[in-house]
């Protein structure tokens, strides 16, 4: 498991009050209730559609935020407050309709190059700490009313704390499902516009039942 932000100023949720809630706090709600999945723009997976974050949700309200053009290179930055390593991806779908709820496997078929040219994963290393501000290439024959662009974070580790545990070797554990992953959808006019809902984490399962809380998120952002 990680913790990190993504700090764009045309998240859904910073277009709406700070702190707004977006993650499910227990471990046991990804990992137990919904096995490591999440819904599309990072709510609770076990919560019916429309989500609060998806289209026809609490925020998922359609607002176009940022307009954005073919093959521009643009910076995202991330706030990485706790590293485990891992990897940042990022994802994009022509949506194109905004009352739509935006489908994973659209965002499967674009992910974003690097703007280096070296891949679609930004790697963590383990010096990387605090803000990183990372350059994505858009794609050069895509164009949308309405895209909808996803972060998503695959850590290595999760850090168990629990007192329970007598053996200190079992604090650090990897996971059960290959990697953890925390995401993050957002609408955006390529040509088109963005407003990100939260895609919450997705610890993977631990071996055994406990109680642990995950800080929760705090999109920041400005209008």
């Amino acid at each position: 498991m990680g913790y990190a932000l993504l700090l764009l100023q045309w998240l859904l949720l910073t277009i709406f009050p700070y702190s707004a809630p977006d993650c499910p706090t227990a471990l046991e709600v990804h990992s137990i209730i919904n096995r490591g999945e999440c819904g599309v723009c990072g709510d609770p997976y076990h919560l019916k559609q429309p989500r609060a974050n998806e289209a026809g949700g609490k925020y998922g309200l359609g607002i176009i935020a940022r307009n954005y053009t073919m093959g521009q290179i643009i910076k995202v930055t991330i706030d990485l407050t706790a590293n485990h390593l891992g990897y940042f991806k990022f994802r994009i779908c022509p949506n194109n309709d905004t009352k739509k709820i935006v489908d994973q496997d659209c965002l499967n078929k674009y992910p974003l190059q690097l703007a280096d040219r070296s891949g679609t994963k930004f790697h963590v290393e383990s010096w990387h700490l605090g803000w990183i501000d990372i350059y994505l290439q858009l794609p050069t024959k895509l164009t949308c009313s309405q895209c909808v662009l996803q972060w998503e974070y695959r850590g290595e580790l999760l850090v168990v704390n629990d007192s329970k545990e007598p053996n200190p070797k079992l604090l650090i554990r990897q996971s059960r499902w290959p990697e953890s992953s925390y995401e993050n959808p957002n609408e955006n006019p390529m040509g088109g516009a963005a407003n990100y809902g939260n895609r919450p984490f997705h610890p993977f399962q631990p071996e055994y039942s406990f109680s642990d809380s995950l800080n929760r998120l705090t999109y920041l952002g400005s209008n």
